[in-house]
């Protein structure tokens, strides 16, 4: 049953409210499209997957293997279906003529150097690098520690 127009405009001078009093809860609460999405895809891939525990269960009673077989791979593919994140939206491609001084220098392709992060290097420490293996060290530590707690 639709709503008349009083209710309309009390609902929307509620939502106003809420918006303006909480604004954090109102923006959690408004329809999320990609958590729909995900929903809808975890419920799809359920689906298959109880529909492939069918064909398998019905495989297994009757004398047609090849049908239990089937159940399986669909089971497969619906599990597949649900760890499996959805498509992205494709990377801002960058112009390659902007490379061509680049690509000259390097000889790389200039579809390799599209909208990629570029890799900073780690700060080295000036600490000196500790002599030994992994197992030397922790035997160290383990005597040091035993000689701290025995007050020496």
């Amino acid at each position: 049953m639709p709503l008349s127009e009083h209710e309309l405009r009390t609902l929307e001078q509620l939502e106003a409210q809420l918006s303006a009093e909480d604004p954090k809860f109102a923006s959690a609460m408004q329809a999320d499209p990609e958590r729909r999405r995900r929903r809808r895809r975890a419920l799809l891939a359920g689906a298959v997957c109880l529909a492939g525990l069918g064909l398998t269960a019905v495989g297994t009673y009757s004398s047609h293997m090849w049908l239990g077989l089937v159940g399986m791979l669909v089971i497969a593919a619906g599990a597949l279906l649900s760890v499996q994140t959805p498509s992205r939206p494709a990377l801002h491609v960058v112009d390659p003529n902007s490379f061509e001084g680049i690509t000259a220098q390097t000889g790389a392709h200039p579809a390799s150097r599209m909208a990629r992060p570029a890799r900073t290097a780690r700060p080295r420490s000036s600490a000196p690098r500790r002599q030994g293996d992994f197992m030397q060290r922790m035997e160290q530590r383990w005597e040091r520690r035993r000689y701290e707690n025995q007050g020496w």
